[in-house]
Order: structure tokens, then C-alpha cells, then sequence
């Protein structure tokens, strides 16, 4: 598949793997030749998404192919700007992770619950609030993933994951999905306990 045929199956992966519902949500990848990134068009559900219909938008934010972007192009060009070693982006609006984004607790999840550290590397922290389509929320996303950090949860939102392509940018999306979903297990069930084990930085790896 070239990298249109991919981020339209992954649009319907996003569907299939319950990370999303009609057109919520976005997804992109940098273009093959470095001048900006493909990305979902607006309000257009999943399976309607055909490799022609998706967006060019260059790293000034200006669309050069297509119709209207994403309402988050933004957010997904400042990612792209301050990180290049992500190369494809997954934003969903997933059940358990705008939950854990959406309570009183404001808590991300530890580095210490199951892979979270080996993958995301590090823990998924909560970026500050911004409202949707707002620089606002691009800028406090881009702060929140720090240099290394490959997942988080967007206050009030959903998450956010980045990877070295769109199998596993979709990979960490559904990572933080199940870790959000185990911590409001955990929470019902009495809190989450930080005793047995400290976050260590050895324990992340970014070779998955």
C-alpha cells in the first residue's frame, strides 16, 4: 500500500479495533516527500474516505491538496514540527481514555502499569485543557509529549499517539485505550497501588 491506501485502512482499523465512532477522531502521516503530511478531511466517516479525498496540508498549515482538513490539522502539525521522529499521528476519542482524560482526579497513567513505559515511553501524562481545533490544545500537546514520549491523554478530549508509522501509531492508541481502561478498574477498586515498583528510564524502549 502507498501511504494514501494506508491511512485509509487505518481509518477503518480505528473502526474496527472500537477506537472510534462515525467521524471522530483523526489520523495522518507525513507525506513521502517531507513537504507535510496526508490527514483524514473533516466530518467524512471512515469507511465514506477514499485515497483521493484525503488533505495535503504543508508545514505553514496551508491545505495544498484537497478539501477541508481535520478541525486538529494544527494539532498534528505542531507534533510533527517539534517531533521528527514521529511520523504518523492517531488522535482518538476512545471510551476509556476521554473518561480517564474527563475526571475530577486529573491523572494520567504511570509508567508503572503493565508495558506503558517500554512503549510510550515514560508515563501517559494528561496535557493541560485546550478547546478542539485551538493552537491552544496544539501547544499543550506538544508540551505534554516532552522529546520522547510517544502517547498521552488530552484533557477533556481523548488521546494522542505517535509512532514511527501508522501500525503503530495505532498500536499506542489501543495501548492507551486498555491502560486507561485498567486504571478506572483500578480506581473502582481502591486506587491504583505505587508501592510494589519506582519507574526506572531503562525500562522504555523505542524500538517498538
Amino acid at each position: 500500500m502507498d501511504l494514501r491506501q494506508e491511512l485509509v485502512w487505518a481509518g477503518n482499523e480505528l473502526l474496527r479495533r472500537g477506537l472510534t465512532v462515525y467521524t471522530a477522531g483523526n489520523i495522518s502521516v507525513r507525506t513521502g516527500d517531507g513537504g507535510g503530511f496526508y490527514i483524514k478531511p473533516s466530518s467524512t466517516p471512515y469507511p465514506e474516505i477514499r485515497p483521493e479525498s484525503l488533505v495535503v496540508v504543508d508545514w505553514e498549515g496551508r491545505v495544498v491538496e484537497g478539501g477541508t482538513p481535520s478541525i486538529e490539522h494544527n494539532l498534528h502539525r505542531l507534533v510533527y514540527l517539534a517531533r521528527p521522529d514521529i511520523k504518523a499521528i492517531v488522535h482518538t476519542h476512545s471510551q476509556y481514555a476521554t473518561t480517564l482524560a474527563s475526571i475530577k482526579l486529573r491523572q494520567g497513567i504511570p509508567a508503572t502499569l503493565g508495558e506503558v513505559a517500554h512503549y510510550i515511553g515514560g508515563s501517559i501524562d494528561l496535557a493541560a485543557y485546550g478547546p478542539a481545533g485551538s493552537i491552544e490544545l496544539a501547544h499543550n500537546a506538544v508540551d505534554c509529549l516532552g522529546k520522547t514520549r510517544r502517547g498521552i491523554l488530552l484533557k477533556n478530549h481523548g488521546a494522542l499517539a505517535g509512532g514511527k508509522n501508522l501500525s503503530q501509531a495505532l498500536d499506542l492508541a489501543e495501548l492507551i485505550e486498555r491502560s486507561a481502561h485498567s486504571m478506572i478498574l483500578a480506581h473502582l477498586l481502591g486506587g491504583y497501588d505505587t508501592n510494589p515498583e519506582t519507574y526506572r528510564p531503562e525500562w522504555t524502549s523505542h524500538a517498538h
